[in-house]
């Protein structure tokens, strides 16, 4: 029996469709955390100085909090449009510290790029 390839590739194709329609849902950070990872930090805090932490989401868990530096601003509209997850700005030299720990290293240093 010789099957039509193209309603085979419909098939598939409708059923890639369906799947990511369903998972349209999901927001950035849900989809980072159905992941699991040891430390995420979506820099989504909207707490103004002096209080200055950065929430690790990760597994690794509070231990691994950052700190945000002077120049950052909290709460303004993450990067994905549609999507209500907040985010950081950063200026100049502005950063946040995460703290050294071999659960968030295999090798020292390191470094994350926003």
């Amino acid at each position: 029996m010789n099957k039509n390839p193209y309603k085979i590739l419909l098939s598939s194709l409708m059923i890639l469709v369906s799947t990511i329609v369903a998972r349209a849902d999901l927001s950035y950070s849900n989809a980072v955390m159905a992941l699991n990872p040891v430390a995420y930090w979506p820099l989504e805090e909207t707490n103004q100085p002096p209080s200055n932490l950065a929430t690790n989401l990760g597994t690794a868990g509070s231990a691994y909090n950052g700190y945000y530096g002077a120049g950052v601003t909290l709460g303004v509209a993450g990067a994905l449009a549609g999507d209500s997850d907040t985010a950081a700005a950063f200026t100049g030299n502005s950063a946040v510290d995460i703290p050294f720990g071999s659960a968030v290293s295999i090798h020292s240093p390191f470094s994350v790029v926003v």
